[in-house]
């Protein structure tokens, strides 16, 4: 069977500049080179480090979309004129929009000059535009999409969307979601997709060796608790929350490491940004911002982490790091948000409902963990044991099963 995976157009697979659903892609197609049940046609925007990686695949076919000059040009032009004349908060969403409707389009020639027995979309609705025209007919009953948030527009293609073979959720909270959202789309085709990571490599015990240089890297001491935030500099995974949380902490052997930046690997900046240079001003000591980290070098950083505290404040679809927390064997400080509750347990995580309080809660469990050892212990290999059952290989399985039904 020959698929077509088309990505967003936004980060390259392999994921040399991160990106969830970009890493998820790419456990399928490593997870594909040794079963050997499909052969892919994989579509993503160029880059040269992302190219060079792809050779050593047998079973993927990588066709890159390389971004004109113009639309780069444009692009980079709307962008500083939001960013820097107008002064827009939520920049983010008009950084790439021109280099994307110019993917699309190219992906929609490209598609419709091959013969795939399966399309698989991922994430993003925009995609349904290269399915639009000729390619509806001529993929009739053949195209899925894999959503990993929620979806807000259909952008003109709801006929196309309501083809669709199945909808694939990465969580029920995604699906319900969604059914919503497309009421006339029958409910019996949305199909779950539980989120996987290489529970192999985010495996503390692995970078044992490790954990004394690291600490020494970001000065942290041997007697230090250390909590960890992994994720986006943005509001709705709750960064701003967790620092005021951590700035009404009594002890003072503790430290926030916090992994991520605004937005993947990228020099994008927010007046996220400054609010949060404000808000840690008072306590810069306490506080470590790595910035930007390769994925393949994340486990590293978590093994040193005593517990991990993920706040989102919006219906999060379903963190990676959640799972990536997990899987390091950390007791967990979350929300009651979106599909969390699915991948999490009362026996590994602490989870916060949303509201008024969720500061003064915040600061409440991570005076529980900071301070007591035991339960660090018991509610780590709760998660160690819950993260199992998120693996690549049962991962690949259910996306085969899936596409083949």
């Amino acid at each position: 069977m020959k698929i077509a995976i088309l990505t967003s157009g936004v980060a390259p697979v392999p994921p040399t500049k991160g990106g969830a659903v970009e890493c998820l892609v790419e456990h399928i197609l490593n997870e594909n080179e040794i079963n050997k049940e499909i052969d892919i046609d994989l579509y993503s925007i160029y880059e040269k480090e992302a190219e060079f990686i792809s050779h050593k695949y047998k079973k993927t076919s990588f066709k890159y979309i390389k971004s004109s000059r113009i639309a780069s040009f444009i692009d980079n032009s709307v962008y500083f004129i939001i960013n820097n004349v107008l002064g827009k908060k939520d920049n983010m969403k008009f950084r790439n929009i021109f280099k994307r409707f110019e993917y699309i389009h190219k992906l929609k020639k490209c598609i419709y000059s091959n013969n795939y027995d399966k399309v698989i979309l991922q994430n993003h609705p925009t995609l349904f535009l290269s399915l639009k025209g000729k390619n509806k007919d001529k993929y009739k009953n053949k195209y899925y999409i894999h959503l990993h948030n929620e979806v807000k527009s259909l952008y003109g293609c709801d006929e196309v969307a309501l083809n669709c073979k199945k909808i694939i959720g990465i969580s029920d909270f995604i699906c319900k979601s969604t059914s919503e959202f497309m009421k006339d789309y029958p409910k019996d085709k949305f199909s779950i997709l539980y989120n996987c990571i290489d529970t192999d490599r985010f495996n503390k015990d692995l970078w044992l060796n490790d954990k004394a240089n690291i600490r020494k890297k970001y000065e942290i001491k041997e007697n230090e608790i250390v909590m960890i935030f992994s994720g986006r500099l943005t509001a709705e995974k709750g960064i701003k929350e967790l620092i005021k949380a951590f700035k009404l902490i009594k002890s003072k052997n503790i430290k926030l490491l916090v992994v991520g930046s605004y937005f993947y690997n990228s020099d994008m900046s927010s007046s996220q940004s400054d609010e949060i240079d404000n808000l840690v001003k008072d306590i810069k000591d306490k506080i470590i911002f790595t910035g930007y980290i390769q994925y393949d070098e994340i486990p590293k950083v978590y093994a040193i982490a005593d517990f991990a505290v993920l706040p989102s404040m919006w219906e999060e679809p379903a963190g990676l790091t959640i799972i990536e927390s997990m899987s390091t064997g950390l007791p967990i400080i979350t929300t009651e948000s979106g599909g969390i509750p699915e991948y999490v347990t009362n026996e590994c995580a602490f989870i916060i409902k949303r509201g008024k309080d969720i500061i003064k809660n915040l600061a409440e469990k991570i005076e529980i963990l900071s301070s007591d050892k035991e339960l660090r212990e018991a509610m780590g290999k709760a998660s160690r044991e819950r993260a199992l059952k998120f693996n690549i290989k049962d991962y690949y399985k259910n996306f085969i099963n899936i596409i083949k039904d």
